[in-house]
């Protein structure tokens, strides 16, 4: 395994950064980007609330990000928030990716393991979305609070 790395000040600290290998700081670099610009996500405290929130639209389509067989999903895997996430968290994404492989939806939706771990996914996530990746600011210049879940 490669030897830990320091992280610039001038960087946002990543959740995982403290045991950030070299290896993967390049693959961050050469790949979707450091978080420069953070922004503030829509915190979800529970399954129930983030299966159910009244704000969240299309709240199912996280599990997306796991689901990349098809076209679609491999959408969500060109997100550089995605990325960060792969190349921090592999075991997480390896984790998902099994756990949702094969599966349809109206199983997914009722797996209450299943959920509570693209819950702890989506809550780091949310500290790996910079301002500047496409689609986190819509035409009004503002965040979107909810560009993980749809």
């Amino acid at each position: 395994m490669a030897e830990s790395v320091d992280r610039p000040d001038q960087q946002y600290k990543l959740p995982a950064w403290e045991s950030l290998t070299v290896d993967q700081q390049q693959a961050i670099e050469a790949g979707p980007g450091w978080v420069t610009q953070p922004v503030e996500l829509q915190e979800f405290s529970n399954v129930a609330e983030f299966r159910n929130s009244p704000e969240q639209r299309r709240a199912d389509n996280f599990v997306m990000y796991f689901m990349r067989d098809g076209f679609v999903g491999s959408l969500y895997e060109e997100k550089p928030a995605f990325q960060r996430f792969a190349v921090l968290y592999p075991d997480i994404v390896s984790e998902l990716d099994a756990q949702t492989a094969g599966r349809p939806p109206s199983e997914i939706a009722n797996d209450d393991q299943l959920q509570i771990g693209l819950l702890d996914a989506y809550n780091k996530m949310k500290f790996l979305v910079d301002k500047s990746d496409p689609h986190v600011v819509d035409e009004a210049g503002e965040v979107d609070r909810l560009f993980l879940t749809h």
